[in-house]
């Protein structure tokens, strides 16, 4: 039992110096061996950097880094196509479910809300749920629109131009 608190001691002690040091990125920065992750994004695409000392960092030699939010970034999934859109309870659109969960993630990081989905909301009333990609497959023919778009039903046709009078 003795031994176990020493153990115990003696990593506590470990990590606290460890925490105290600092490294050097690339000879221009000395930031604390700290992980304290922030989400940024270099050219657009997203990084989760080690704290915000990194972030900054990095900042000085690519200007085109930015900062979004505390914590690790929000996992972007790829999303599959031909989903049936979705509203949150602001009236925002999201073309598929997928994207309704990517958005939900960064919002409770940004600014500490849920987004609960609301398909009531007059945003949603012209949006239809189209049928599963097996059901459609029994009938259902591509529509082509006007800027050279093939959609693959009818329903998700008429989504996209929903959601195109709402832009």
């Amino acid at each position: 039992m003795t031994n176990n608190k020493v153990v115990l001691i003696f990593v506590f002690n470990f990590f606290r110096l460890f925490e105290a040091l600092n490294f050097t990125l690339a000879g221009k920065c000395s930031c604390p061996m700290k992980i304290d992750p922030v989400c940024g994004s270099v050219s657009g695409i997203h990084y989760t950097f080690m704290n915000q000392c990194v972030l900054n960092c990095t900042q000085s030699t690519k200007p085109e880094v930015l900062y979004h939010y505390d914590g690790v970034c929000c996992r972007l999934e790829h999303c599959k196509p031909f989903e049936s859109p979705v509203c949150d309870q602001y009236g925002r659109v999201y073309s598929s479910r997928c994207l309704f969960n990517q958005a939900q993630c960064v919002e409770l990081r940004q600014k500490n809300r849920h987004l609960k989905l609301d398909m009531n909301s007059p945003n949603c009333q012209c949006i239809k749920q189209c049928p599963s990609q097996t059901s459609m497959q029994q009938a259902s023919s591509p529509v082509c629109d006007t800027n050279g778009f093939t959609h693959t039903t009818l329903c998700s046709f008429l989504n996209a131009k929903c959601i195109a009078k709402m832009v």
